[in-house]
């Protein structure tokens, strides 16, 4: 984890005393352009282009996270974990008689196409994952930058976490096809639970939500990453349970709209975050705002939000029409809030 996300480094030196680099230790530098080995260190080296090697040269270690164009696989050569994770600038991946791997439009595959390995992060424009993949890699599509849409066959029964495009900044929509559990709508992925939706997956790329009827709750990471999602809003429903980490690294400042008498909002809001909530009825003509900020309070307060933390504070505000109580608890800020006519 030694330069975990150091994302301005633009170059490295490796000296000869190094003997050892860490799986993630250049994860998220997408600046670096070059690797630089001393011809003297017995474990590591570096070819023509900058890109880190073992010593023999047959493990591909780490391709530069910043260095655009494509890249070749040399013959022979073998691929460790997150060598192209975080490549936001590379384009294409292929592959030169290399009986391990092959590529495909130039995304990185194993040898009979049916793991995505690796999606190079400067591949622009939207991507439909092959039928055949049955498997994808972990963080084969993370740090996409170029990428703007998702479409997954989900008969192949992938773990949602591997489609959820983390630090993928432009996308705006992921389409899941022949899954009775997942729909997509307005390209959101939630859950169907008998009559009811939980959202679990809002694109980056998104700067506004419109949560469909029948939407419950929005889940644990759902619009983490988020950073231009700016509000969401609710049109039909009485209630919606925010879980924790769903807005996880997500933008600061996100106002919420319903436009229904009656709602109520349970949130969880993480350490930092800011949320305004925001009642526009519609029916009634009045806008109320809603403002707070997260409060830490004693570790062993309780986090259950259906009832009164142990040593909290409530807090009830009469807003614009909105009658809204907040309750500070041990890790975060539980606000429930009930417009009133």
């Amino acid at each position: 984890w030694a330069f975990y996300e150091c994302s301005s480094l633009p170059s490295i030196t490796i000296p000869n005393s190094v003997t050892s680099i860490g799986n993630y230790a250049f994860d998220g530098c997408i600046a670096l352009v070059e690797f630089d080995v001393s011809d003297d260190n017995t474990k590591y080296m570096s070819d023509d282009e900058g890109v880190l090697f073992n010593k023999s040269g047959t493990s591909l270690i780490k391709y530069p996270g910043g260095k655009s164009g494509t890249y070749t696989i040399p013959l022979g050569v073998t691929i460790e974990d997150h060598a192209f994770y975080g490549c936001v600038k590379l384009t294409a991946i292929y592959v030169e008689d290399n009986a391990l791997y092959s590529s495909n439009s130039g995304v990185l595959f194993n040898e009979d196409g049916t793991e995505l390995i690796s999606y190079p992060g400067g591949k622009e424009g939207p991507y439909t994952i092959p039928a055949n993949v049955t498997k994808i890699k972990d963080g084969a599509l993370r740090y996409c930058y170029g990428l703007t849409s998702l479409t997954v066959n989900w008969s192949n029964e992938y773990e949602i976490y591997d489609i959820m495009c983390h630090e993928c900044p432009n996308v705006t929509e992921i389409i899941v096809l022949d899954n009775d559990d997942l729909q997509s709508i307005d390209g959101s992925i939630y859950y169907v639970h008998e009559n009811e939706l939980s959202l679990i997956r809002c694109p980056e790329g998104k700067t506004s939500l419109v949560l469909p009827e029948s939407v419950v709750s929005i889940s644990s990471e759902a619009a983490s990453f988020c950073h231009g999602l700016k509000e969401i809003v609710i049109k039909e429903g009485d209630s919606l349970d925010i879980e924790q980490y769903a807005f996880m690294q997500s933008n600061s400042d996100i106002i919420f709209k319903s436009g229904k008498d009656g709602f109520d909002l349970k949130a969880y809001v993480d350490e930092s975050k800011t949320i305004e909530v925001t009642g526009a009825m519609l029916s009634s003509g009045w806008v109320g705002t809603l403002h707070f900020d997260w409060i830490p309070i004693s570790e062993d307060s309780s986090d259950n939000p259906s009832d009164e933390p142990s040593g909290g504070i409530n807090i009830g505000i009469v807003i614009g029409g909105i009658v809204a109580v907040i309750a500070v608890a041990g890790a975060g800020v539980f606000l429930f809030m009930r417009s009133r006519p």
